[in-house]
């Protein structure tokens, strides 16, 4: 299921789940948080993570086979160790374990008829063998 703004009812969530997050900065740079579920209503996902992550920077947040990606609209201390990170979310994309089969496949049979010289990058070739 890929989803804009679409409804997320039917997906459970339990509070202080740990959550994998990774921050984009402006230049493109990546880093990893660590963090745990709160919340998520309508378009809003709430975090805790033990460090900070200044509002509008992009994220995405990999939970319970789904992903969510937006950007950080606050993020306040709670305690020495915890800040609260509230996320507006602009997509979500359900099934990963299943994408990420679809993508192996895909891959495979791109170096099986291409053989070894194959350096591409994973949605890059993804995205030229649908393209054929």
């Amino acid at each position: 299921m890929v989803s804009d703004k679409g409804s997320m009812s039917t997906i459970r969530f339990n509070h202080h789940d740990p959550v994998r997050a990774e921050v984009i900065a402006g230049d493109g740079t990546r880093r990893a948080v660590r963090g745990g579920f709160r919340s998520f209503t309508s378009r809003y996902l709430t975090l805790s993570t033990e460090e900070p992550i200044a509002a509008s920077l992009a994220v995405s947040v990999e939970y319970n086979d789904m992903l969510f990606v937006g950007e950080v609209v606050s993020c306040r201390l709670e305690s020495a160790d915890c800040f609260r990170i509230e996320v507006r979310v602009e997509h979500t994309l359900s099934s990963l374990e299943s994408l990420r089969r679809l993508n192996a496949a895909l891959l495979g049979a791109q170096q099986i008829a291409s053989g070894p010289r194959l350096q591409a990058e994973p949605a890059v070739a993804a995205h030229q063998t649908l393209r054929k």
